[in-house]
């Protein structure tokens, strides 16, 4: 792990929890302070000048009493691929400019690991037994934290692969932006197991994805994961265009090409920069250097900045073809877009996108 990590608070009922064990084993040197409630995140929100930088070396360990899984929220009028959300953390200790818990989560500005996993594994059970439909389920951790960031500490990678790959009708997928995979190459994988990987040009990896693993070792890792029989994917999402960027994107799929197999490759999805007007102001506050947010980018529907929709379908439509050209038995979809962008860059409408066998 190359995060840094400057105090752990464990909750009264999570005290005992072997995911607590765990992690403060891993780290013995960290303070570790008891509490009964979060209203210490009061005191960080207004001592502290950056709550979200700060809050990402602030480990909370506590119990989850909500619901672990959920339907992916998508976008209004969106298509949606029917994906079905794993939450065993909220927040993450990387820090992308463009990234949007930093609106999500600004009121819990720490790392909150949920101890109560053996909760999750009965919700999923109930969700299996009752789905009854003739297309897999398909679940991913990874939409409130990274998959694997902190892999190294929960270890909840190995639990999630071995209780996943022994049921039907499910397809599941852990998605990150780490090489950190140690955990999942010490276990066997699976038909069903995917290993996903969100992809972006190295200046971009350098300018606006603090703390993730380079390109090279991101493509190394998933080669690394193919060899260990598990099913791969890529997510080329947030594209950003810039001049030059349609090459660079290019050369990163030229890059994935030579490295993995088309048969190991599950999926890959595509999907442009989006923002919200709080974030706009979040991401200029927080990463005054960066440029993304000054492309051209209009007010969308959803209330969502979007790149104007000609250089949107453009830069689809480069990547699109490149993608099939290169892969093209793989599925390949648009995530969080129109029905219009489907039928003007693929030429066609996924009718059973809710089917996702039909796609996936």
């Amino acid at each position: 792990m190359n995060f840094e990590i400057q105090k752990i608070f464990i909750n009264r009922n999570s005290i005992k929890s072997s995911v607590s064990e765990k992690i403060c084993s891993a780290l013995p040197h960290i303070p570790i302070i008891e509490t009964e409630n979060d209203e210490f995140l009061n005191e960080i929100k207004a001592e502290e000048i950056d709550p979200v930088g700060y809050g990402k070396k602030v480990i909370y360990i506590t119990r989850n009493e909500g619901d672990f899984l959920k339907k992916c929220p998508g976008t209004r009028k969106a298509i949606c691929c029917n994906y079905y959300i794993l939450n065993l953390i909220t927040n993450c200790p990387l820090d992308c400019t463009y990234c949007i818990l930093q609106q999500y989560l600004h009121n819990n500005p720490v790392i909150k690991i949920f101890s109560n996993i053996e909760n999750l594994f009965s919700e999923v059970d109930s969700a299996l037994n009752s789905w009854g439909k003739q297309y897999p389920l398909r679940i991913g951790t990874g939409e409130l934290s990274d998959s694997l960031a902190l892999d190294d500490l929960t270890g909840f990678s190995v639990d999630l692969v071995e209780y996943f790959k022994n049921k039907e009708n499910v397809i599941f997928e852990l998605k990150t932006k780490t090489s950190n995979i140690d955990n999942i190459l010490s276990i066997e994988g699976a038909e069903n197991i995917v290993i996903g990987w969100s992809v972006n040009p190295q200046n971009i990896i350098d300018s606006d994805e603090k703390g993730s693993a380079s390109l090279d070792a991101r493509i190394d890792a998933a080669r690394k994961c193919e060899k260990n029989d598990y099913k791969i994917a890529f997510h080329f999402d947030p594209l950003i265009i810039y001049e030059g960027c349609e090459n660079d994107y290019c050369g990163v799929i030229d890059k994935i090409r030579s490295s993995i197999s088309p048969e190991s490759i599950a999926w890959i999805s595509i999907g442009a920069l989006r923002f919200s007007e709080p974030m706009k102001w979040i991401m200029k506050e927080r990463f005054p250097d960066s440029k993304i947010i000054y492309g051209e980018q209009t007010l969308c529907e959803d209330k969502k900045y979007r790149y104007i929709r000609p250089l949107r379908e453009e830069i689809f439509k480069k990547i699109y073809t490149r993608l099939k050209k290169s892969y093209p038995k793989v599925s390949v979809y648009f995530c969080m877009e129109e029905s219009y962008i489907w039928k003007d860059v693929a030429g066609t409408l996924p009718h059973c996108m809710k089917e996702t066998k039909a796609l996936f």
